[in-house]
């Protein structure tokens, strides 16, 4: 990984001008009178790979977000390159370059057939 802190990202730049021009203006109950499809753009529901019966909703709806700050928000972990070094944890690649081996946090935690 880079070593990079958030804050140095050009599109982490870009975040905190949006917050600076736009946060005194939004106001949460305007924006679901503006949009009655809100819960359904800013939620999702995800299943737990334990079973169907076991679900985690993250709700964004009732946070001061806008589109345009969520696809802001997630430039920084684009830029950072964070989901590729997700994969290469998850197939024990060597990420940790301080001690030069791989990350296997997650090997602790694996009760399923998964191998890592």
């Amino acid at each position: 990984m880079s070593g990079k802190l958030a804050s140095e990202y050009p599109s982490w730049k870009k975040l905190q001008e949006i917050y600076d021009t736009e946060r005194s203006k939004i106001v949460l109950k305007d924006l679901f009178a503006q949009d009655p499809q809100r819960f359904s753009k800013f939620s999702k529901e995800y299943n737990s790979p334990s079973g169907p019966d076991v679900t985690l909703l993250v709700n964004l709806s009732k946070n001061l977000i806008t589109e345009p700050v969520l696809t802001t928000l997630l430039s920084p972990i684009r830029e950072a390159k964070v989901e590729e070094y997700r994969d290469k944890m998850f197939s024990g690649a060597h990420i940790n370059t301080p001690e030069d081996r791989a990350v296997l946090h997650v090997a602790l935690r694996n009760f399923g057939d998964f191998q890592i």
